[in-house]
């Protein structure tokens, strides 16, 4: 690509479009920031549409990025957490319930949601708070509750929160407006 820019620049100008173009691409904050391998002629995945290479080799770096293998030059994998790990079962049922939920609720109380989970046997409050941030971080629902820091016991009662679980992600905005309106009248009426 440099020598395609110095191509342009003698050829329409350094001032000319394509020679822009060319440089804010080569320009080290519009690069890419994940490339494959250490710098060498196999960094860049070529895929051709036309003849129909190259995919399997580009599927299989996205899969080793995504779970990890394959961390670039970074020092850490670049998807921490979720992708390729494995899911406790808990946080697989309280999934189901926010599914088998969002049919009839668009937003729901933090105790009522507690209530339906334990006619399913699942009555422990910080192990649900911690299934809904999960849930909220791969956006299957948005939760705003408490976040419970592990060891402290008693301090936070999450059981009498009035934390809501937001199912549909849509209401979140409308919710907020909602939240926000009785906040103001509130403060109006205290005034």
């Amino acid at each position: 690509m440099r020598k395609r820019l110095e191509e342009y620049n003698s050829k329409f100008g350094p001032h000319s479009e394509v020679s822009l173009r060319l440089r804010k691409l080569l320009c080290p904050f519009n690069r890419p920031k994940i490339i494959f391998g250490t710098g060498d002629d196999n960094s860049v995945v070529r895929v051709s549409s036309t003849e129909f290479t190259g995919f399997d080799h580009l599927a299989e770096k996205i899969v080793n990025i995504a779970t990890g293998r394959e961390k670039g030059d970074h020092q850490y994998p670049v998807f921490r957490g979720h992708i390729g790990a494995r899911i406790p079962r808990m946080r697989l049922e309280v999934r189901d319930v926010v599914r088998s939920m969002r049919d009839r609720f668009k937003v729901v109380e933090w105790g009522y949601f507690l209530s339906e989970l334990e006619k399913k046997g699942i009555d422990n409050a910080e192990d649900v708070s911690d299934a809904l941030h999960f849930l909220a971080n791969i956006g299957e629902l948005s939760y705003f509750g408490y976040n419970i820091p592990h060891g402290i016991q008693g301090k936070h009662d999450v059981s009498s929160s009035s934390a809501f679980v937001i199912f549909q992600l849509s209401t979140v905005i409308q919710f907020y407006n909602l939240h926000v309106d009785s906040n103001n009248r509130e403060k109006k009426a205290r005034s």
